[in-house]
């Protein structure tokens, strides 16, 4: 199998209320994925009466070309706050993708 994967990400503007001093104001923002795979899928149908099983098992390797990580950039809704940045998973640019049903 072979494949390719495209993600665009636009996160609106927003502010929160309700939680007073604590409340946050997220800018807007954007990411962006493309990820490329390359692996095989190996499938048996089993019988047993008239039951049938299907096992599998998938192996890929895949490899992130643009961003692989997401940062989310926020503020408090208190005096002089300066913005701070919570940062996503950075599960790297190469990853093995295995599974079995």
């Amino acid at each position: 199998m072979v494949g390719i994967e495209y993600t665009h990400l636009d996160v609106d503007s927003f502010h929160e209320s309700g939680a007073g001093p604590v409340d946050l104001t997220v800018d807007s923002q954007n990411a962006e994925s493309l990820r490329g795979r390359i692996g095989a899928h190996v499938v048996y149908l089993v019988r047993s009466g008239s039951i049938v099983f299907q096992p599998n098992f998938t192996a890929a390797f895949q490899r992130e070309f643009l961003d692989d990580s997401f940062d989310l950039t926020s503020q408090l809704d208190l005096p002089d706050t300066p913005a701070f940045t919570t940062q996503g998973t950075n599960s790297g640019r190469n990853s093995t993708l295995i599974g079995v049903g």
